[in-house]
C-alpha cells in the first residue's frame, strides 16, 4: 500500500506496523499528527530489522512512540493481534503503571460525562 491510500488509517490509538525501509508511509503517519492533539496514534513499529534515515528516525521520536523490530511485518502484526493482556490481582507493579498511564492519558471525566443519560 502507497502512503497516499494508507492516510485514512493514521488515526488516533492506531499502531502501525510498517517495514523500517517504508520511510513514505512513516513521514505520512508522523505529517498527520497533531503534535498538540490529545489523543494521538499508539505507536510506530518499524520491522524486518530495517532502520529508516536518521533525519526520519528523528521526525518519528519527536511524534510517537517508536519500536525496532527484527521480525517482518506479518509475524509482528500476527504476535499483536493474539496478545492477551491480564492483570493479576497480585500484580501490584502492573497495576500501578496502569494507574499511572490512565491518570496521565485517559480523561475519565469526559468518560464519565459521555456515559451520563
Amino acid at each position: 500500500m502507497g502512503a497516499q491510500n494508507a492516510l485514512q488509517f493514521f488515526k488516533p490509538g492506531v499502531l502501525l506496523i510498517t517495514p523500517g525501509d517504508r520511510e513514505d508511509i512513516v513521514l505520512a503517519a508522523c505529517a498527520c499528527l497533531d503534535p498538540a492533539a490529545e489523543e494521538r496514534m499508539a505507536g510506530i513499529i518499524l520491522t524486518g530489522g530495517l532502520r529508516p534515515c536518521e533525519s526520519v528516525l528523528k521526525v518519528i521520536q519527536k511524534s510517537v512512540p517508536v519500536l525496532l523490530a527484527q521480525a517482518d511485518s506479518y509475524r509482528v502484526a500476527s504476535k499483536v493481534h493474539n496478545l492477551t493482556v491480564k492483570t493479576r490481582p497480585n500484580d501490584l507493579e502492573k497495576i500501578a503503571l496502569i494507574r499511572d498511564m490512565v491518570a496521565r492519558h485517559v480523561n475519565v471525566r469526559k468518560i464519565i460525562q459521555a456515559l451520563k443519560p
